[in-house]
């Protein structure tokens, strides 16, 4: 252990000299090697994504000396700050270093060389680099609330004092603790909520009465009320005509500071995120059941072909488990089926083969008008959507990481609150200040005991609003599953709907095809009635054309136009007599012109009369082929 003062100073500036390898490089802390190896290890490796590789953005100082006011003043590199920390004065009474990034997701506006050098310089606990990892660069969905904790290194001991570092004003004998903090803060940008997180290191010599803050945050929230704070009427109790145990009294005020900040904007975040959950739940607990039924309810009667025997019955909307409807007579009704239509109305069409197959003659049922159940039923159910169900589950999610932030910070209050109370009690500590902070550290511990109910409100709150997510969520998720089933159900209809009427179709072309096979077979009769016919009127027309010249010329010589002489027997050709040729024609040639027109009167009336009732002639053979298809089918089965 050293025994000069002198060397203390010679090896700060080698310490400082050798910051790159903090914490590793001599500082003073109580930690063994392996640990202090593993944190120069995990700074190495987080140095990318944790520090800027240039820096371009200053540090934030501010400072009060021996009789002075608080100064700001901003470092930008290493070599400027070798140069402030190389002034020949004594340290500070009090120093606030502020340092920042540009979200609390990004780099630090420091680099690696200027954040090493100011934890060597000051000999900051390595527990405090726990809290550092926390920030720099990293996922927007990462946040490590599992660093959230309180650590304190003291060095009260009387041989602690060899460490002193006089020209600095430094006793040896101080007081270390660090802690981190979550809290909730409105962007800038947006102005949406966004968790944050703070963290603290600070150090007081019990002899000098010499504190150093040391403070991590996004934004420069922090830096703004530490400095109102140092400059307002009533907090200056770091000049030198304040007494130890008022300037111990000081460093409790900032300890407030910061819980004050970790209390405020829960109320509000947890406000707005009731009001955008209560507008999703009244929705839902006021959701119109009885126009969701009424909007999925069909017209089953509209729909069925009603029985002349048995009345039909209408279920309830509703899906009951074993509801079936019934008849009168106690015997269980044929399952009704529904209709469902995107833009057309399906109508149920009664098959003509159930008609013709009991043989009997069947009074066609009345066609009733179907109402079809189109997409413009459902616009009541938009509302109640998956995408609900997500703005849910993510408030809740919300709350939970609220609440366990919360939790955390009751317990890092708590634990900073018990410290400070074991200080009292410990006597390595003078009785001056002892003594004259207790009542400092019983309104310190009543303030932060203020704080702690706060947030046990607030997480009460939670819970209590975690219940009625619950609760909805549940509830929104069975209507969202009532809305799926009814959907589905309606779509099973249609197919079956469709798959009637492709049935119906199909036996429709069945009779069709029966009708065109029966066609074939008349014209097939037809054709070998008129084969026959023909070949009757080829055998008579060739008697006719035989005996025709016979009977001609037989009736032409005995009409008695051609006669002969019985007094000359030797007469070559018979004697033409003109005279009865010409009575003859005078007779025969109209009498033959009348029959032709009697026969084309005749003709033409009948032809008429054949077209006015062709239409319905073809209908008769139709219906006589189908009667003779039902007959052959009749007989096939009589063969059978």
């Amino acid at each position: 252990m050293p025994t000069g003062r002198f060397d203390e100073y010679t090896k700060l500036e080698h310490l400082c000299s050798s910051a790159a390898n903090y914490p590793s490089n001599g500082i003073r802390t109580r930690l063994f090697g392996h640990a202090l190896a593993a944190y120069k290890s995990e700074l190495e490796t987080r140095s990318t994504d944790l520090f800027q590789a240039v820096q371009t953005y200053p540090i934030d100082y501010l400072e009060a000396f021996d009789g002075d006011d608080f100064q700001k003043w901003a470092c930008h590199s290493a070599s400027q700050l070798r140069q402030h920390y190389q002034i020949n004065r004594k340290e500070p009474l009090s120093r606030f270093i502020c340092i920042q990034a540009e979200t609390s997701i990004s780099p630090l506006d420091c680099s690696k060389d200027v954040f090493t050098l100011l934890l060597s310089f000051h000999h900051v606990m390595p527990r405090f680099l726990d809290l550092v990892f926390a920030f720099g660069q990293q996922a927007a969905a990462v946040s490590d609330l599992n660093c959230t904790a309180f650590h304190h290194e003291n060095f009260l001991e009387a041989e602690d004092t060899s460490y002193s570092i006089p020209r600095l004003g430094r006793s040896g004998r101080q007081l270390q603790n660090c802690y981190n903090l979550w809290g909730v803060e409105k962007s800038d940008a947006n102005g949406e909520w966004s968790f944050r997180q703070m963290a603290v290191y600070h150090s007081f010599d019990v002899e000098s009465c010499r504190s150093l803050w040391i403070n991590i945050k996004a934004n420069d929230l922090m830096l703004e009320r530490i400095t109102d704070m140092a400059t307002t009427s009533g907090r200056r109790n770091y000049n030198t005509s304040s007494s130890p145990s008022s300037r111990f009294a000081a460093t409790l005020v900032t300890h407030m500071l910061f819980f004050e900040w970790c209390t405020e904007g829960w109320r509000s975040f947890i406000s707005s995120l009731e009001k955008a959950a209560h507008e999703i739940l009244m929705k839902v607990e006021n959701a119109p059941i009885q126009d969701v039924e009424k909007q999925l309810s069909l017209d089953y009667e509209a729909i069925m072909p009603t029985s002349p025997t048995t009345p039909t019955q209408r279920r309830p909307t509703f899906p009951q488990a074993g509801m079936q409807s019934r008849t009168s007579s106690g015997f269980r009704a044929p399952p009704v089926r529904k209709a469902f239509s995107g833009s057309t109305t399906l109508p149920v069409i009664q098959s003509q083969a159930s008609a013709t197959s009991t043989g009997h003659p069947t009074v066609p049922a009345p066609q009733r008008e179907v109402v079809p159940v189109s997409s413009k039923n459902f616009t009541v159910l938009e509302e109640f959507s998956v995408k609900s169900l997500q703005r849910l589950g993510g408030i809740g999610s919300k709350l939970q990481k609220a609440s366990l932030m919360m939790q955390l910070d009751a317990q890092v209050l708590d634990s900073v609150v018990t410290h400070y109370d074991a200080l009292l009690r410990d006597e390595r500590l003078s009785d001056g200040l002892r003594n004259g902070c207790c009542s400092e550290v019983s309104l310190f511990r009543e303030e932060a005991a203020s704080c702690i109910r706060r947030l046990g409100m607030e997480q009460s709150r939670i819970a209590a609003l975690e219940g009625i997510l619950r609760d909805g969520r549940n509830l929104l998720n069975t209507i969202l599953q009532y809305k799926n089933t009814e959907i589905n159900k309606i779509f099973t209809v249609n197919a079956q709907e469709t798959s009637s009427r492709v049935e119906e179709m199909t036996a429709e072309m069945h009779q069709s095809a029966l009708r065109m096979e029966s066609l074939t077979r008349i014209t097939g009769r037809i054709a070998e009635k008129t084969e026959r016919e023909t070949s009757s009127m080829h055998i008579i027309t060739l008697v006719t054309l035989v005996f025709l010249p016979g009977t001609f010329v037989a009736t032409l010589f005995g009409s008695g136009l051609y006669q002969w002489d019985q007094n000359n027997p030797e007469m070559e050709f018979p004697l033409w007599k003109q005279k009865y040729f010409n009575l003859f024609a005078k007779i025969c040639f109209p009498l033959m012109f009348f029959v032709i027109v009697v026969w084309y009167c005749v003709y033409w009336w009948s032809k008429r009369k054949e077209n006015k009732k062709g239409g319905g002639d073809e209908e008769n053979l139709l219906l006589g082929g189908e009667k003779d298809a039902a007959t052959d089918g009749h007989d096939d089965s009589g063969d059978n």
